[in-house]
This record gives structure tokens, sequence and C-alpha cells, in this order.
């Protein structure tokens, strides 16, 4: 971390009867200075300027959802999915969004069919499971637009293929993808 954040996590520990008790604020500002998401060595930073062990700090952030352990995109959206904020309508916003992804990816299913086709070794992508072909439309879509980071989008995808099909389901994801990002990269 550059000297000013260490600078500043010692100034917000004063406040605080326990340097303990300033893990959170300085996990943000070791979060913002890796880049928005904590590395390993954030731990030790963090733990080093408020004399606690990096575990603890560990522990702190893995808890809570504002926290990042692994590298995230440029602009990261989060919605908020506790009661309150379903009270207040949140589940709307998760259905809206889900609904344009979806629309975009049915309009454009046929390319990216043929896309996943070509990329899969001719193995034609009508002949894969309804699941498997729907996660990798997605995915496709994602990397060819470029609003998602590609191992962002490619994360994801693998996760979704493991959770909702199989492990294999998840090679086969993440062959075609990488496959496509590499071609994306050499383009």
């Amino acid at each position: 971390m550059r000297p000013e954040a260490v600078a500043e996590i010692q100034r917000i520990r004063k406040r605080y009867p326990r340097s303990r008790s300033a893990v959170m604020d300085a996990l943000r500002i070791a979060q913002t200075e890796h880049g928005g998401w904590l590395p390993p060595e954030a731990f030790r930073e963090v733990a080093d300027a408020l004399d606690v062990t990096p575990a603890y700090c560990h522990s702190i952030a893995s808890f809570y959802d504002m926290y990042h352990l692994e590298p995230v995109g440029e602009h990261v959206v989060e919605v908020c999915t506790n009661l309150s904020c379903a009270l207040a309508g949140a589940q709307a916003v998760l259905d809206a969004f889900a609904s344009e992804l979806a629309a975009a990816v049915a309009e454009r299913s046929a390319e990216l069919d043929r896309r996943i086709t070509l990329t899969s070794d001719e193995w034609p992508a009508d002949r894969l499971g309804t699941l498997e072909r729907n996660i990798l439309r997605i995915g496709v879509y994602e990397l060819e637009e470029g609003n998602v980071p590609r191992e962002v989008a490619i994360n994801e995808a693998v996760v979704l293929a493991k959770r909702y099909a199989s492990d294999d389901a998840a090679r086969l994801v993440n062959g075609i993808l990488g496959r496509i990002a590499r071609d994306q990269e050499a383009a």
C-alpha cells in the first residue's frame, strides 16, 4: 500500500480504544489500494498496520459482502437482497436485469449458436444440453459485448455450469469460452 494509505489507517486507528476496531475501515482502504479487491498481501498489510493477525482481517472480510476476495470488474453492481431491501422492491431490479440480458441473448441466439458451433470443433450447439447451451450463449454474449471483463464472464459461466449442470459441463463451458477469449485477444 502507498504510505499515504498506511498513514490514513493509522489516523483511523487512533479513533478507537482498541486497534482491531478499525479493521473495517482499514480493509476498505486496502481494497481501494489494491484495485477493488483484497489479495492475500492486503491482509498482511492491514494486520501490520493494526497489530492484529492476517487471519483476523480475513475473517472480517470474508463475513461482509462489501469486501471482495477475488478480482472484480471496474464497475461492480450489487443489489441488496436482505428482507428490508426485498420489501422495498430489490427483486424488481434483479428481474429487470435478468429480463434485459435474456432478451438480448434470445435476440442473438442464432448468431451465438453459430459462434459456439465454430468454436467447439463443429459440434453443433443444438446437440448441447439446453442448460449448457444457454450458459454458453450468455457467456459468449458477455464476451462479445465487452461490458464484462473476460475473466468474470468465463468464471460466472463456469460457476453456473458447476452449480446447475455438472463438472463436465463446467469444463466444456470453460474450454469453449476460453477459446473464444483467446481468439478475441489474437484479433
